[in-house]
C-alpha cells in the first residue's frame, strides 16, 4: 500500500512538470576568428620554447582583435617544435582564437568558410 501512494506520488510530481511552460533554451557558443599564427620562438629547453609559442600566439591573437584570447579556448589548433642540430628547439603555435558567448551572433550570409593565416 505504501508502494502504491509512493508511485502515485511519483507519477503526480512528473504530471506537475508537465505543466511548467516551456521556454526559448539558449546555450553557450564558441565564436572564432581566423587562423593566427605565433613567431617561430627558440629555447634550449621544449617546454619553455612551447611555452614561448603559445605566449607569442596569444599576443597577436589579441592584436587581431580578440579581447579574450585563450589556447585553451582555441580552434584547430597546432603546437609544432622540431629539435635543431645544435641542441636547441624552435616552436611554432597556430590556431583561431574563439570566446564564448552566451547567445550566438547573428549568421553572416555568402561568406567562404575558409580562412588565412594572419603572420
Amino acid at each position: 500500500m505504501r508502494q502504491l501512494r509512493r508511485i502515485a506520488g511519483v507519477i503526480a510530481g512528473i504530471a506537475g512538470l508537465a505543466a511548467i511552460p516551456v521556454t526559448d533554451a539558449q546555450a553557450a557558443v564558441r565564436v572564432c576568428q581566423s587562423l593566427v599564427a605565433s613567431e617561430l620562438v627558440s629555447d634550449a629547453v621544449e617546454s619553455k620554447a612551447r611555452a614561448k609559442a603559445i605566449s607569442g600566439w596569444t599576443l597577436k591573437a589579441r592584436s587581431t582583435g580578440s579581447r579574450n584570447a585563450s589556447w585553451r579556448v582555441a580552434d584547430n589548433k597546432i603546437l609544432r617544435c622540431a629539435r635543431l642540430p645544435a641542441g636547441r628547439f624552435d616552436c611554432v603555435a597556430v590556431g583561431r582564437p574563439c570566446t564564448i558567448r552566451q547567445t550566438p551572433p547573428p549568421a553572416k550570409r555568402g561568406k567562404s568558410k575558409q580562412s588565412s593565416i594572419a603572420i
